[in-house]
């Protein structure tokens, strides 16, 4: 691969005027009031100076910033089950292990020359394509997030460190056409970009395992020659008249130490197991009432294998019910992930991996698994 561009300090005027307006101001008035005047001179009042000064960033940004279209690629990463991760720990605990995660995956992303748009709770988004680096943004997004995935193993190694638990990301990239431009007003403002680009890497992000980089069909087109993927499936996607193809990024082609580890897809022994299983069904992350029923074939640390008479898609996300009396003491909620559909006489079969586990669920499974492996 050629070597990465690097991104400038300002890597458009908008952008960095934008984000820095009033630290600018502040520069550029003690940087006036320090200079040495001739007697005669006479400056006006420094409020007044703060005023005219702010009012000619403003124009810039006013005459430089209008909304414009540009093709560009967002990356949307999220911890996964970061929210029964926040309402487990204490408040100073959470937003130190976020600090770590923003810190180094900041990093990653300047290496890169891409722009952070915003934070939003536990993820980031980040757009390439705008400001001074405007080519290969496709391929310099999926390697961004290549090397995010790569950079998890530092950022779990200083959690352990502080006694802070291993998180993991899903990435979702989409390379589209989208409205780029200054929102807000005088008081805050900040250069964004919007449209159904910007949405489909969320929706994009909300299929991912845990440690697993996805990317769109246009994505694709861009970076195909530089890349090894698999195809991942056709799912439905809110906003969308027509499924979208999804692939999972392998790992750039011709070089093995940009490959994504790998986190999920049963790591782990499976053991034979018959219990009763209910389950909800997420849609745009947001629990659906309906409690359905399924059961258990077999288990593992992270998944399990159930059949149900209801018909589901792959990449379907789901809240696990356990109201099984070997999983009894297990009172906190586990996200899952359908992986597999295998269509049966009687109904469906599912492989079901987990994405969202509190650490003594997990352990509460993983004695069960011990348990039946060891025949008791």
């Amino acid at each position: 691969m050629t070597s990465t561009p690097r991104p400038a300090i300002f890597p458009s005027p908008e952008l960095g005027l934008a984000n820095r307006r009033d630290e600018l101001l502040d520069q550029i008035l003690e940087l006036v009031l320090s200079k040495e005047l001739p007697a005669t001179a006479e400056l006006p009042a420094e409020r007044d100076l703060r005023q005219q000064i702010g009012n000619c960033i403003d124009n810039f940004l006013q005459c430089h910033s209008k909304a414009q279209l540009r093709e560009v690629s967002v990356l949307l990463a999220d911890i996964r089950g970061f929210t029964s991760l926040a309402e487990s720990r204490p408040a100073e605990d959470v937003v130190k292990i976020l600090n770590i995660f923003f810190r180094r995956m900041n990093s990653v992303i300047q290496r890169y020359g891409g722009l952070i748009d915003k934070y939003m709770g536990d993820a980031i988004l980040a757009v390439f394509g705008v400001g001074a680096n405007p080519e290969k943004h496709a391929l310099r997004s999926v390697t961004c997030a290549i090397a995010m995935q790569i950079e998890m193993e530092a950022v779990n190694a200083e959690n352990l460190s502080h006694g802070f638990p291993e998180i993991f990301i899903g990435i979702g990239v989409n390379s589209d056409i989208v409205s780029a431009g200054l929102l807000g007003s005088e008081l805050h403002s900040e250069y964004s970009v919007i449209g159904n680009g910007v949405n489909l890497a969320s929706r994009i992000e909300c299929h991912c395992l845990r440690g697993q980089v996805l990317i769109s069909d246009q994505t694709l087109t861009q970076t195909e020659e530089a890349l090894d993927v698999d195809v991942v499936n056709r799912v439905r996607v809110k906003g969308k008249a027509e499924p979208v193809d999804l692939y999972e990024v392998i790992g750039l082609k011709g070089d093995s130490s940009m490959t994504v580890p790998r986190r999920e897809i049963r790591k782990n022994i499976r053991v034979e197991l018959s219990a009763d299983l209910a389950f909800q069904v997420l849609q745009d992350k947001q629990v659906l009432p309906e409690i359905h029923k399924a059961k258990i074939r077999d288990l593992s640390s992270n998944g399990m294998f159930a059949t149900s008479s209801i018909e589901l898609e792959r990449l379907t996300n789901i809240r696990l019910v356990m109201s099984l009396s070997i999983l009894s003491t297990i009172t906190t909620e586990i996200y899952a992930k359908i992986t597999s559909v295998r269509q049966l006489a009687d109904g469906y079969g599912y492989g079901i991996e987990f994405t969202s586990i509190d650490e003594d669920s997990q352990q509460v499974i993983n004695d069960l698994v011990n348990r039946l492996v060891s025949g008791h």
